[in-house]
């Protein structure tokens, strides 16, 4: 065992545990049948962490995601996605990118909304 960690380093379920320990969350092993699952509560928000796999027939992919329902009381909406070569130019020309002021996470995506200040103060990476 001692071999294989040195290789691989350690597992998934060693460091989603320390990291729900770290923010103060729960970590759930899934076992065999389900998916383990990171849960972290901050105020109203629920953030889950998860992995799905995706099977294309002849290989899968598994996909890691984090999740953070809520109620939308006032129709707000907004779109996440990775910075690339268009949204460098698309912001060029004015395209909106409402920053949450992380600057590890506003140098890395774009984010897109009905309401700036909505999305940029209630983002529960900011609490």
């Amino acid at each position: 065992m001692g071999i294989l960690r040195s290789i691989l380093g350690p597992s998934k379920d060693e460091i989603w545990g320390q990291l729900a320990n770290d923010i103060g969350g729960e970590y759930e092993n899934g076992g065999f049948w389900r998916s383990d699952v990171l849960r972290y509560h901050s105020g109203e928000w629920e953030i889950t962490l998860d992995t799905y796999t995706v099977n294309t027939g002849k290989s899968s992919t598994t996909y890691t995601r984090i999740r953070a329902p809520f109620v939308n009381k006032d129709g707000l909406y907004f779109k996440i996605y990775r910075k690339g070569v268009f949204s460098t130019i698309g912001k060029a020309f004015g395209m909106q990118d409402i920053e949450i002021y992380d600057p590890y996470f506003d140098d890395a995506f774009i984010i897109q909304g009905n309401n700036e200040w909505s999305v940029s103060n209630s983002c529960p990476i900011r609490s």
